[in-house]
């Protein structure tokens, strides 16, 4: 069983302008489960929000406490 958890994290990315965002965020939603990417030129940040699985060992864990 695969169980897909929400995210938001904040990444310090040097950019300076609009194509660079754009570049940043068109890779990001490639990724797949990317459903928001906003940038702050001004303070250099990328908050990505979205959905994604844990990974099999923590997944594994996570399934032994439900039993």
């Amino acid at each position: 069983m695969t169980v897909s958890y929400p995210f938001q994290t904040v990444f310090a990315v040097p950019m300076t302008c609009d194509s660079c965002v754009k570049d940043v965020s068109d890779s990001l939603y490639k990724l797949g489960g990317i459903t928001k990417v906003e940038a702050d030129l001004k303070d250099q940040l990328l908050s990505v929000e979205g959905t994604g699985t844990l990974p099999s060992a923590a997944n594994s864990q996570a399934e032994m406490l439900r039993a």
